[in-house]
């Protein structure tokens, strides 16, 4: 769907994005403190466990926060093509 910024639909998403950046947030800092746990205590099952899940949910966010911060940079919520969706697994796969 087109929008213009400032309408209900960039309102809204502007709401979304907020929401996936907070948290993305959150799942770093759940990340950074697992990892941290796992490097001065040594690993484990389960610390690695955790470790791994706070980094999958922060991954997850990001992408989420990055489609929608390209839905709004293209002012537009059609889903985007594959080759989209690829750049920017590829792009989060290069910036970590």
């Amino acid at each position: 769907m087109k929008f213009e910024i400032g309408d209900a639909t960039d309102t809204a998403l502007c709401i979304v994005l907020k929401h996936e950046f907070l948290r993305c947030d959150d799942s770093f800092n759940d990340f950074a403190e697992s990892a941290k746990i796992m490097i001065t205590q040594g690993e484990n099952r389960r610390i690695s466990y955790k470790t791994y899940n706070a980094y999958a949910r922060f991954i997850h966010h990001l992408y989420e926060f990055m489609l929608g911060a390209i839905a709004r940079d293209r002012k537009d919520t059609a889903q985007l093509s594959q080759k989209w969706q690829a750049n920017i697994s590829g792009a989060i796969r290069s910036a970590i």
